[in-house]
């Protein structure tokens, strides 16, 4: 047993030795490689930087790509909202001019009564068959 002990102090103290400056350990195999390990650290830790600087422009992408996304939502309802004005408003301009045609005709009508023998029928039935025709067009 003494014997044991001595060779796993032993061990530990060339497993320290090999650490501090000539080896370094490969987590992905276990095993202690031979090389500068300063130098691994500092391209490990360069890689894992690199590594997170592209995680970081991945997000920072992702959260424009959905900004742009929410950007394009709102811009398709504020359309949507000016379309219902404009169809509320060109169909309140049609009802006006459909009221106006029949208030030029209501008009027509009562003058053509008043003064009827100013007008004779014909041009009667000839002004009430355009404005017809012009309120049928709206």
């Amino acid at each position: 047993m003494p014997q044991n002990n001595k060779l796993n102090s032993n061990l530990i103290n060339k497993t320290e030795y090999l650490y501090k400056g000539s080896a370094y350990r490969s987590v992905a195999f276990g095993t202690w490689s031979v090389g500068d390990a300063s130098q691994h650290f500092k391209e490990t830790k360069k890689n894992n930087n690199s590594i997170e600087n592209e995680r970081k422009k991945e997000k920072n992408l992702l959260n424009s790509l959905q900004q742009n996304l929410k950007i394009e939502e709102n811009k398709n309802e504020l359309i949507e909202q000016i379309n219902k004005k404009r169809k509320i408003i060109n169909k309140d301009l049609q009802n006006n001019q459909i009221n106006f045609i029949k208030n030029i005709f209501g008009i027509m009508n009562n003058n053509l009564i008043k003064n009827s023998d100013f007008y004779s029928s014909t041009e009667y039935e000839i002004q009430y068959l355009k404005l017809k025709i012009l309120i049928l067009q709206q």
